[in-house]
């Protein structure tokens, strides 16, 4: 009984559901006119029930071992299972190793699924993409405020949901298989006054798993600066973010420039008591950029959006 009760003093278990009902689910495309000319006129719906759970059990005071399942039942397709896990390992107070793996899904929408219009098809049998995760996380501190970190990753992703040609009909398909790896870099600090900064970079390559080619919009490379200041002690901050996406493969043809964006926001909090306050201007510099189009659009590349604006106000009572 006292190795039992040891073993269970040492196991933390968690778990959960998760249930949505889509009730409704709307999909148009129409001319105006008098009266509209409608191509798509789509109403449905749909349910998803999920069940999750984890496990974390101290081997030792400086190492853990995690390992999780979540099942997802979805209306549409059928279900799902999802397996994860880590190997969490403290040599020392300020340095940490990870060891992770996990499988994962990202489930085909109403637009993939349902769409039917002239020069498309759905596509009742379509799966949901999968992805198997793998990572190497080394994480430093050299300071009380100061982290660092690097790791490394491999990514192999089944059943990418793509555009078919059909002898001139577009049809939604699981069609490829890819594989991605890389390493990112990052630096991040907290001080005890509230500032924040973070900075990181990603190198990456995105292949297809048989063919070993480039994928299209998948950048080389990435990088991110992140700065938080308070201006009033827990009420007020002012934080900017600069954004870098390396040069992409098109999905028609060539390549997409490199660009970068920085987006600037104020944010309030507890000011007044419920009430959240945000006031950002994202493209800072109105940077002139493009991304890559898809298979079903004519343009090769499709212009961004310049600066622009957003407030937002939330109460919470």
């Amino acid at each position: 009984m006292l190795a039992i009760k040891s073993f269970f003093e040492l196991l933390t278990v968690t778990g959960g559901t998760d249930l949505r009902d889509n009730f409704r689910q709307d999909q148009a495309n129409f001319d105006e006119g008098s009266p509209k000319t409608f191509y798509v006129n789509d109403r449905s719906s749909s349910y998803i029930v999920g069940v999750f759970g984890q496990a974390d059990l101290a081997i030792r005071t400086n190492l853990i071992f995690s390992a999780g399942l979540r099942y997802d039942h979805y209306s549409a397709f059928g279900d799902t299972l999802n397996p994860r896990f880590g190997l969490m390992y403290q040599p020392w107070t300020p340095t940490a190793f990870k060891l992770l793996y996990g499988r994962a899904f990202r489930a085909p929408n109403a637009y993939e699924f349902n769409y039917a219009a002239p020069g498309y098809r759905p596509n009742p049998n379509l799966q949901p993409e999968t992805i198997d995760t793998a990572e190497v996380v080394w994480e430093q501190a050299v300071h009380r405020a100061v982290k660092l970190s690097a790791s490394g990753f491999y990514y192999q992703v089944d059943g990418l949901i793509s555009l078919d040609d059909d002898a001139g009909t577009l049809i939604f398909r699981n069609l490829n298989n890819a594989r991605a790896f890389g390493t990112e870099l990052a630096a991040e600090s907290r001080w005890a006054a509230g500032w924040f900064a973070r900075v990181s970079y990603t190198g990456q390559r995105v292949e297809d798993s048989d063919t070993g080619k480039e994928l299209s919009n998948a950048p080389r490379q990435l990088a991110k600066f992140h700065l938080r200041v308070p201006l009033l002690k827990d009420h007020l901050f002012a934080a900017a973010e600069v954004q870098y996406v390396g040069s992409v493969k098109a999905v028609q043809s060539g390549r997409v420039d490199d660009y970068w964006v920085a987006n600037l926001t104020l944010l309030s909090r507890e000011l007044v008591k419920g009430l959240e306050i945000s006031a950002s201007v994202y493209n800072l510099f109105d940077e002139r950029y493009a991304i890559t189009g898809s298979e079903e659009h004519l343009q090769r590349i499709l212009p961004q959006d310049g600066r622009s604006f957003r407030v937002k106000l939330t109460y919470k009572f």
